[in-house]
């Protein structure tokens, strides 16, 4: 569904394309992520803003 993306050569996951919806959503129903997970998911998204 593009929320993730895993690079099997290199066993990495990162943001796909409808991360930033899904987080969207989720935030709206009351769900959060803990202070670390969202500093880490924002940076991911940062560096993808600026391919």
């Amino acid at each position: 569904m593009d929320v993730i993306e895993f690079d099997a050569d290199t066993e990495t996951i990162t943001p796909g394309p409808h991360a930033v919806q899904v987080l969207t959503a989720l935030e709206g129903a009351g769900g959060s992520l803990d202070n670390r997970q969202e500093t880490h998911a924002r940076s991911e998204f940062d560096r993808e803003d600026t391919r």
